[in-house]
């Protein structure tokens, strides 16, 4: 895919440097009841997921939702029903993933105490994967991605 040359000026004004990027926000709707695993889009070499938000619509009864890749089912994000921090825990509606350390291992370095990014080298499926018998839950899931080439 061929993206659009935007350009823009060093900080004196006087270059015109050729940028080739597009930063993007995907949304899904993840449904108690999809497929498990369910893909949700395919990323390409050059992407770089930067960060995940969510908002719980529907309250989930039971079980986890994990937001992963192929190598790590939930290195984006582990919803947990139940879980004493809120931010993950689907049991309960509103907004989630608001906090850095709430996010998987893909976006948050535990043992340091900062963000980081998840950078693909070849293609790879983002899926979502979820465990127990849940008969009620909805919820949206936004995902930024920079693609650079």
């Amino acid at each position: 895919m061929s993206l659009p040359v935007k350009s823009r000026f060093d900080l004196r004004g006087d270059v015109d440097v050729p940028m080739r990027y597009m930063r993007v926000v995907l949304e899904f709707d993840i449904a108690f009841d999809d497929p498990t695993p369910r893909s949700l889009v395919t990323l390409q070499d050059g992407d770089i997921v930067t960060r995940l938000w969510s908002e719980v619509t529907t309250t989930y009864d039971a079980g986890t939702v994990g937001i992963g890749d192929g190598a790590d089912d939930d290195g984006f994000a582990l919803f947990n029903c139940g879980d004493a921090n809120s931010d993950i825990d689907p049991s309960v509606l509103g907004y989630k993933l608001i906090e850095d350390d709430s996010l998987g291992a893909y976006l948050w370095d535990s043992a340091n105490g900062h963000r980081r990014h998840r950078i693909y080298s070849t293609s790879d499926s983002i899926d979502v994967v979820r465990t127990g018998a849940p008969t009620q839950g909805e919820m949206k899931l936004w995902m930024e991605i920079l693609r650079l080439k």
